[in-house]
């Protein structure tokens, strides 16, 4: 189980260093394309090759990853279609045509539709390669390979991802550089995709990505959050599967999606500080609007009487005692036990000062 943990880790540092680059360039539905149309590159290539373990069916999946970018493109220039609609058109196409032939075709063969999807990840100890799971050794080798290449083509990358336009400028050319950054996807997904399944290729590459742009802004750091959120899914998600006895593609996902949600409703621009942002407005409203009323009904004994004004309020009489707690705390209200009213202290005035945006008279106390 040790070395099935190994090759998920992996699969999730392979995808993971090139995710923020594509997700930032809006490529997200290509990543989804890509895992499934190189389906019928592998089926294909196993129909000429004849064996499922050679270097040769990796070559040809990624061929035919990067043909289904550049039909992709190449439907999207004709500006017909728009990108999304030539994505939705493509793959499912290639993604259909590989279903009939594995369903017609290839009954025999160590390959169906549910490992296509979900993957084999628990198989993968049983194929070695240099005394080691051989979907580790592809995926390390694979993991490396990007590194170098972004490590390389850091700065070129960063500047065509937030504006092009300054790339041409400088002369760099970011075409090529993300033919580059396309190929070497293709080839993580399709090694990728043998162990772990096309769905979880697709978490891999976009949910950690989401994850970490939510608590940080530059570049570096996203690669590092990317990494991290990336290998903690995996390993949460690894023991979940292996408790539950479900499938570990499946709780991997379910776990990077809890994952996401949970930052969503936690970080500092999410659901739950918007929520108490818009509380704290809520109750910055409504102590402004107890004070504008005692301001503008000053002396009326009928308004703002301790038993009647909660009801011009149109509030409950808790409502009212909440807001009238804070109104006493900040020194904004006070008592007349003569005339029975609550009035506006000085310090009152000089908030409804604020908020009107008026001078204040002592004297008068009254607003200018």
């Amino acid at each position: 189980m040790r070395e099935v943990l190994m090759v998920l880790v992996m699969a999730s540092l392979a995808t993971g260093i090139l995710a923020p680059f594509l997700v930032l360039r809006n490529l997200s539905m290509t990543i989804d394309a890509l895992s499934h149309s190189i389906l019928l590159g592998i089926v294909l290539a196993f129909m000429l090759i004849g064996e499922f373990n050679t270097v040769l069916l990796i070559a040809g999946a990624s061929i035919f990853g990067l043909f289904t970018v550049w039909l992709t493109e190449l439907l999207a220039n004709k500006k017909l279609v728009s990108k999304d609609q030539a994505l939705a058109v493509v793959f499912p196409l290639f993604f259909s045509i590989a279903v009939i032939i594995i369903t017609k075709f290839l009954k025999n063969a160590h390959i169906d539709v549910d490992i296509v999807l979900m993957g084999n990840a628990l198989f993968t100890p049983f194929i070695r390669m240099f005394h080691l799971p051989k979907s580790f050794v592809l995926l390390a080798m694979m993991f490396v390979v990007n590194v170098i290449y972004i490590a390389v083509f850091y700065r070129p990358l960063k500047i065509a991802i937030f504006d092009e336009d300054y790339a041409k400028l400088q002369g760099i050319k970011s075409k090529g550089i993300f033919n580059g950054l396309m190929v070497l996807t293709a080839m993580t997904t399709v090694i990728a995709f043998d162990s772990v399944g096309a769905i979880l290729v697709i978490c891999y590459f976009v949910t950690p990505v989401c994850i970490a742009l939510m608590i940080t802004k530059t570049l570096k750091s996203l690669l590092f959050f990317t990494l991290l959120f990336s290998v903690v899914g995996s390993v949460l998600g690894f023991y979940i599967g292996i408790t539950y006895n479900v499938s570990l593609s499946g709780s991997l996902a379910f776990v990077l999606m809890m994952m996401l949600i949970l930052m969503l409703i936690i970080n500092p621009q999410g659901l739950l500080a918007h929520q108490y942002r818009k509380y704290q407005h809520l109750k910055e409203l409504n102590l402004n609007l107890l004070l504008m009323h005692l301001y503008k009904h000053q002396d009326n004994t009928k308004e703002l009487g301790y038993q009647t004004i909660h009801t011009h309020l149109n509030w409950t009489t808790k409502k009212f005692q909440i807001y009238l707690k804070q109104a006493y705390d900040r020194n904004y209200v006070e008592n007349d036990d003569e005339r029975s009213i609550y009035q506006l202290t000085d310090q009152g005035f000089l908030r409804i000062k604020e908020v009107m945006g008026s001078g204040y008279d002592k004297k008068s106390r009254r607003l200018h």
